[in-house]
């Protein structure tokens, strides 16, 4: 019910980067990408007054969201009509009154029709949190149960059965394999459900799949390192990174 009531205001929208469903892609920004001709004009006047777009990229409060790992994919056809697929780009600013805001959207790159501020949604996240390994999302089977195979398999081929870490593991790992051979039949198979709902299933499920493997890896899965490779450690409100901080370090004592 808020989300209906909330979804057109400018805070509710950046809030969703940092607390929604994927809050693992925002960055900060210190330079603009070529692709995203964005001007001090066009968003000077949604900063505060007396600063500007210069201004705040150096002090740290420009933020980014970038979906270029869904550029080139060829969107899927469901049911005889072809959907729609697109790799958004978008600027944000955390105002020290209203919070992090949207200062201009691109919806393609090349962008076809300029900037249009708050006109697209959020369907990219939809597409991707299946997929990508680095995109930690509870009900992402990437992250859930596909990349954990093979942790699973190295596991059990390695370790005995009396080692300590196999068994704190095993517990964990003791589904994996069966779910994800009932995944390979029924999610991402010719006829699968992906085939069927998404916009990514089809020629692109694949490829998708590919260039998120490629940015994995074992810095990209310990959650203070990226943090702070994501330059985000002082963004406000960002409750997903302050509880799996208290999680991590829990773990780690």
């Amino acid at each position: 019910e808020y989300v209906m009531e909330h979804w057109k205001e400018n805070c509710f929208f950046g809030f969703q980067f940092l607390n929604g469903s994927n809050p693992t892609m925002i960055q900060q920004c210190q330079r603009l990408p070529r692709n995203f001709p964005v001007s001090a004009d066009m968003v000077q006047a949604s900063l505060q007054a007396g600063t500007t777009l210069s201004k705040e990229m150096k002090a740290g409060n420009i933020y980014l969201m970038d979906y270029a790992i869904l550029d080139g994919l060829t969107a899927n056809v469901i049911q005889g009509k072809k959907q729609h697929l697109t790799a958004p780009l978008c600027l944000l600013y955390e105002h020290p009154d209203k919070g992090l805001i949207p200062l201009a959207i691109q919806v393609q790159s090349p962008p076809d029709k300029g900037l249009l501020p708050l006109a697209i949604q959020r369907p990219p996240d939809k597409e991707l949190l299946p997929l990508i390994p680095d995109l930690p999302d509870p009900d992402s089977p990437a992250d859930t149960h596909l990349m954990m195979e093979v942790f699973c398999v190295a596991t059990l081929r390695q370790l005995p059965a009396v080692h300590p870490v196999y068994k704190l593991l095993t517990l964990h790992l003791r589904y994996t394999l069966n779910i994800n051979t009932r995944g390979h039949s029924q999610l991402i198979s010719e006829d699968g459900i992906f085939k069927r709902v998404s916009s990514t299933g089809g020629p692109a499920l694949l490829l998708l799949s590919q260039k998120g493997y490629q940015t994995l890896s074992y810095e990209s899965l310990q959650l203070p390192l990226d943090f702070q490779r994501r330059g985000v450690m002082k963004l406000r409100d960002y409750f997903y990174r302050e509880i799996n901080l208290m999680l991590w370090d829990a773990i780690q004592r």
